[in-house]
């Protein structure tokens, strides 16, 4: 996926994307705020996942040299 990794929440950011830009401008707006809303969600657990299998290496190597 564009900006990211994929994810259950960007797959469904992109899907919800999707259906709002083919709805009733009314409903529309609605579906593409969730979908977006979906995809930073999604951004944001794979940042967090990074981050901490980051930390684990660090405590790792560290345990390592003891």
């Amino acid at each position: 996926m564009a900006g990211g990794e994929p994810t259950l929440k960007n797959a469904q950011g992109v899907m919800y994307s999707a259906v709002g830009s083919v709805l009733l401008a009314s409903t529309s707006d609605r579906w593409d705020e969730d979908g977006q809303t979906l995809q930073k969600e999604g951004k944001a657990e794979v940042q967090a996942a990074k981050d901490k299998a980051a930390r684990e290496a660090t405590s790792d190597a560290a345990k390592a040299k003891s």
